[in-house]
């Protein structure tokens, strides 16, 4: 036994029983190492995979991370000035704010507050994989409520599902990855379980529907969003989440003081300053959403599902999913696809550009043709 080997064997004996079983995010690869894999240059690479806005960010991201002269000087461990930006933004004071390093921070933030060892917390599957992740590492037990055929939330199932033990309930609306909307009135439902809802809203802004102003009647309400799509700043990793002041208070008791860094706030709050730029991306994308899932119907074998958000999930009606996206790739697009039993033979295709989504609908084309699809 090699001396790496035994001090692996000390280490995995330090660790809690229930880390073996934890499911990792499948996060996509890279793509300088896609690119490598088949020699392409990356900067010809087409990214359609992860939900990005392909109009990147406010150009006056760029200038603010610039010009500012701070990055020496830890942040704010509150974030205040951020907040009070934000507060004009979302509607709701500084106090019922909390800001985090994305949103998933402070979805880790709110299942170690919420969950001891062997509580439950409810997701609507198929939806964003990291919250099972999530779940399992603060010591809870995810339980996978399935969603209608038209991948509806179904609260009937959800309020039954709810005992002693529950004590949050994930909704993503837009839901990620079929873009599905969960109507206002499903969540007042929820919210009658007791139990904290946590609606994820990533992908708020190109939904136009929220349910933000039921946090100010509904205490166990949850409001998550982040920078990352609507705002080009998926890099630089950004969130917040409405809730009662009281929730944001014990947040940033055992938050870590400097987990979001001086230039994410920076890019944060010029945003916030060049709305109308980003809200003409926004428009844009929803235009384009919109042509190519009409594109995407008329090629038969693919069943797009309705979506409000960024990104369309498509279900094949012939052909293979596994291997239209191995084919997409080898052609230096990239797509995302579930192996999932619900998802089995599905594909997601983030909205870009114009000139993105024709060089998408061309090679799709082009690889039914061959395959015997159309």
């Amino acid at each position: 036994m090699t001396t790496a080997e035994g001090a692996t064997r000390i280490v995995d004996r330090l660790l809690r029983p229930e880390v073996r079983a934890f499911v990792e995010y499948a996060a996509p690869e890279p793509v300088e190492a896609i690119a490598a894999r088949y020699g392409f240059d990356p900067a010809t690479v087409l990214k359609l995979d992860q939900n990005e806005n392909p109009y990147g960010c406010s150009p006056r991201v760029q200038a603010a991370l610039a010009s500012f002269d701070q990055y020496h000087i830890y942040p704010d461990p509150l974030a205040r000035a951020t907040r009070t930006a934000l507060a004009e933004y979302v509607g709701f004071p500084p106090a019922w704010i909390a800001f985090g390093n994305g949103s998933d921070e402070l979805i880790e933030l709110l299942l170690r507050l919420t969950l001891a060892l062997g509580d439950r917390a409810i997701i609507c599957t198929p939806t964003f994989a990291y919250y099972d992740t999530a779940i399992a590492a603060a010591g809870g037990v995810p339980l996978d409520i399935p969603r209608g055929d038209a991948f509806q939330v179904d609260v009937d199932a959800v309020l039954a599902a709810v005992d002693a033990r529950t004590r949050v309930i994930f909704v993503a609306s837009p839901n990620n990855p079929t873009g599905t909307v969960t109507p206002v009135e499903d969540v007042v439902r929820l919210l009658s379980a007791g139990a904290l809802v946590v609606v994820d809203e990533a992908y708020h802004e190109f939904a136009g529907q929220t349910v933000a102003p039921l946090v100010r009647s509904h205490e166990n309400l949850v409001v998550l969003r982040t920078f990352s799509k609507w705002a080009g700043l998926a890099g630089l990793r950004a969130g917040y989440g409405i809730m009662s002041p009281h929730l944001v208070s014990t947040i940033y008791r055992i938050k870590p003081p400097y987990s979001v860094n001086a230039a994410a706030e920076v890019a944060v709050r010029a945003s916030l300053a060049d709305r109308a730029h980003l809200a003409e991306t926004i428009a844009a994308v929803r235009a384009e959403r919109d042509r190519l899932g009409a594109r995407l119907m008329d090629l038969l074998f693919l069943r797009p599902v309705p979506s409000a958000a960024n990104f369309i999930l498509c279900q094949l009606t012939r052909g293979d999913a596994s291997l239209l996206r191995q084919r997409l790739e080898a052609r230096g697009i990239l797509v995302r696809y579930y192996r999932t039993d619900r998802l089995r033979n599905s594909i997601r295709f983030s909205v870009g550009r114009p000139e993105h989504n024709d060089r998408l609908l061309l090679a799709i084309g082009e690889i039914a043709r061959q395959e015997g699809w159309l």
